[in-house]
């Protein structure tokens, strides 16, 4: 049965022997025609490499800077946290002072009306 699907899906289709002695090219410079300018390959080639490198300078970079991003923004909700509490802070100490000001004030006036 498998081999019957196999001769339906390829049998229109030429097989190739396999020649063992053509060794496989060890780079994409190896495969690259006579007629090809070999020094505009090797340009290209080197520029391709600089701008891998650049990428993956730059890839690390933005981790990094992301990592950052990352700690700056816990701090400053860290900061924002802590003024707020200050802040209210002052607020409730404000508002004490002037309730005991408010009464000091007025249990001044009694003595000194009494």
């Amino acid at each position: 049965m498998a081999d019957d699907l196999d001769e339906i899906l390829y049998g229109e289709l030429e097989s190739f022997p396999k020649d063992d002695s053509v060794a496989e090219p060890h780079n994409e410079l190896a495969v690259i025609p006579s007629s090809v300018d070999t020094t505009k390959v090797q340009e290209l080639h080197n520029e391709l490499e600089d701008a891998q490198n650049e990428i993956s300078k730059l890839r690390m970079e933005n981790k990094l800077l992301k990592e950052e991003n990352e700690i700056l923004a816990k701090n400053i909700s860290a900061l924002y946290r802590t003024a707020t509490l200050e802040i209210r802070k002052q607020q409730s100490y404000s508002q004490r002072d002037k309730k005991s000001s408010f009464r000091t004030k007025h249990s001044n006036s009694r003595r000194k009306n009494g």
